[in-house]
């Protein structure tokens, strides 16, 4: 008697090893480009005010600390605890996380859980290496988070709704069946708030290049005096790219209205900045006087542009709908611009410089008024009920006014004709 037997048994989605590999080479490829920057500054100068007589190892230990504090681990200093994230490290695990798993052929969903593997494991590995232990278990966490934004990023409409043919295991049932619970409008919302971003983001980076251009004969100069030789300036000038996303932020949040704080010093459209700076010359481009409230309206103007725009796409959606869409877009957008600010603050601790950034609270109340409401009136306003409605109170506006005319002339002319025939009708005697 011959008894076959057959076991079901999950297995690995073939790829997932490229996958975590491909993670994991993204996140040290960043450490080894950090490190790279601070051995070059190293070599420039043994006398570095932030290296001292420090040997190329202690360099690398700087840098790999100037690295995690890329993924939000502090670093203590001699004048505090460093908490301002270089943030352009985070957009260069997305960027090479995203890169490496199209190189390697690996792009869907089905691999975010061996991507984020490969980006924790490596966190952990640098961490073991450089003697940190396991303190750097929340970089790591946030690592893997950014590979799986790498990820996300690649995949296409379809896989993310997961309606492509290769998501049909269970796991993928039950989430196509949550998110069937989401409203259309919902879901539109959303799609449009990340296209009305990337114009956000378009903005607050014009804004930022204009700023530089019109201050670089300021920061040149301090860049002149803190710099003793060509690489020491080329040193210099990597530090301050590293926190690039952290001034663009700042950027639109001057732009938006909520301002932003250096210490002490403060920036906000239509006040006179007041305060003193830290001798870093990138920070020399914000204004030195008081600029016009007026540019405010560019933020306003581009949102409603926007939002005319998605209204006469969507010409066929009822009020109820595009409404719901446009608040979806609103809420989104102010949400993601506060969480911006929020991870583009932070400072040295303790002491003067304890927040630099944009505050939370200014930044959600200001693109709420700058940005969500301008989009969702415009919404409104433009949609065609709306308009069909304005249409038909303002003709019965017209007709009250056209009836009320009539009924003026009706009057005077019976008033005229009631003259004519009795023309002493009004008249009064003098004699009684």
């Amino acid at each position: 008697m011959t008894m076959t037997t057959s076991f079901s048994a999950s297995r690995l989605p073939s790829g997932w090893l490229r996958a975590f590999f491909a993670a994991l080479h993204a996140v040290v490829l960043v450490w080894l480009l950090t490190a790279a920057s601070f051995t070059m500054t190293y070599a420039a100068t043994a006398s570095s005010p932030y290296l001292g007589a420090a040997t190329w190892q202690t360099a690398v230990g700087v840098a790999t600390d100037a690295f995690l504090l890329g993924y939000g681990l502090p670093i203590p200093t001699s004048i505090g605890t460093l908490t301002l994230i270089p943030t352009l490290l985070a957009v260069l695990t997305v960027v090479l996380s995203s890169a490496g798993q199209r190189y390697f052929a690996v792009v869907g969903l089905r691999y975010l859980p061996y991507v984020a593997a490969g980006g924790f494991v490596a966190i952990i590995l640098i961490g073991l290496f450089s003697g940190r232990g396991f303190t750097v278990l929340l970089p790591a966490v946030i690592a893997a988070v950014l590979c799986m934004g790498g990820a996300i990023a690649n995949v296409g409409a379809a896989g993310r709704r997961l309606t492509s043919g290769e998501y049909s295991g269970p796991v993928a049932k039950k989430i196509r069946r949550t998110l069937a619970l989401l409203p259309q409008w919902v879901r539109t919302g959303f799609a449009r708030a990340r296209v009305c971003l990337w114009w956000l983001l378009a903005l607050a980076t014009s804004g930022f290049l204009i700023a530089v251009t019109w201050a670089f004969s300021r920061v040149s100069e301090m860049t002149s005096q803190l710099s003793n030789s060509l690489l020491d300036t080329i040193a210099l000038w990597l530090a301050q790219l590293a926190y690039l996303p952290t001034y663009i932020v700042w950027a639109g949040g001057y732009l938006t209205g909520a301002g932003y704080h250096i210490g002490a010093a403060t920036y906000q459209v239509g006040h006179d900045p007041v305060g003193i700076l830290p001798s870093i010359p990138i920070l020399l481009a914000g204004p030195l006087t008081r600029w016009s409230a007026w540019l405010i309206t560019g933020v306003v103007t581009m949102m409603g542009a926007l939002a005319a725009w998605y209204t006469r796409r969507d010409d066929a959606a009822s009020l109820l709908s595009h409404l719901g869409a446009a608040v979806s877009t609103g809420s989104a957008l102010v949400a993601i611009t506060t969480l911006a600010a929020w991870a583009s603050g932070g400072g040295v601790t303790p002491g003067p410089l304890a927040h630099c950034g944009t505050r939370v609270v200014p930044m959600a109340l200001a693109t709420t008024i700058t940005v969500a409401l301008p989009y969702l009136l415009i919404s409104v306003v433009l949609h065609r009920e709306t308009l069909a409605w304005a249409r038909v109170k303002i003709s019965q506006a017209h007709e009250k006014i056209n009836q009320a005319r009539e009924n003026r002339a009706i009057s005077r002319s019976a008033a005229a004709q009631s003259a004519e025939q009795n023309p002493h009708s009004t008249a009064v005697d003098p004699e009684e």
